[in-house]
């Protein structure tokens, strides 16, 4: 966005939850037909409840971007949740999941040398524990949901992006985009 020369605080509207976050969750065949015109809507309206200029010229560049880019390159199916069921991972890397339940464990920012080892001997007993449990078939290793991506995902990842291509013509793209 600030690349296509949006301004800061037009941007931090768009950033916002509920703001230009509620693509990943519309339904991929909607995303152009109404999703873009309703995060638009609200990015002009939130602009207007404070008094900022909404720089359209700006936006239309960008959102001609974004389906070029997000819709026509990289599929929604790759990056859109809308119909997802049993999202498992809270966390995109399973160290993160570590450091948040050892933080949790630990109750306190900078506990005294005698919690901490304390807490790192309970967190390894419970991790035997489970390794155990699942060795003696008391549970079963948690199913993990596997990522999906389209076949063209990496060849796209690949080829570099042209900033000055133009969206093709769409008849599902309203005239505005």
């Amino acid at each position: 966005m600030l690349k296509e020369g949006i301004p800061e605080n037009e941007v931090g509207i768009a950033m916002q939850d509920g703001a230009i976050d509620e693509l990943t969750t519309v339904r991929p065949s909607e995303i152009i037909r109404s999703g873009i015109r309703n995060v638009n809507t609200t990015i002009m309206e939130e602009c207007q409840d404070r008094n900022i200029p909404y720089s359209t010229e700006k936006w239309s560049k960008f959102w001609k971007y974004l389906v070029r880019t997000w819709i026509k390159k990289y599929k929604p199916e790759d990056w859109n949740v809308c119909g997802v069921q049993d999202i498992v991972n809270r966390t995109n890397n399973p160290l993160e999941r570590y450091n948040r339940t050892l933080n949790r464990a630990m109750g306190e920012p900078h506990p005294d040398i005698g919690k901490f080892v304390v807490v790192l001997e309970a967190e390894a007993q419970r991790y035997v524990d489970s390794l155990a449990d699942v060795a003696n078939r008391k549970v079963r290793t948690p199913r993990r949901v596997r990522p999906r991506l389209s076949s063209n995902v990496i060849e796209a990842a690949e080829d570099s992006p042209c900033e000055d291509e133009e969206v093709a013509s769409d008849s599902s793209l309203s005239p505005e985009y």
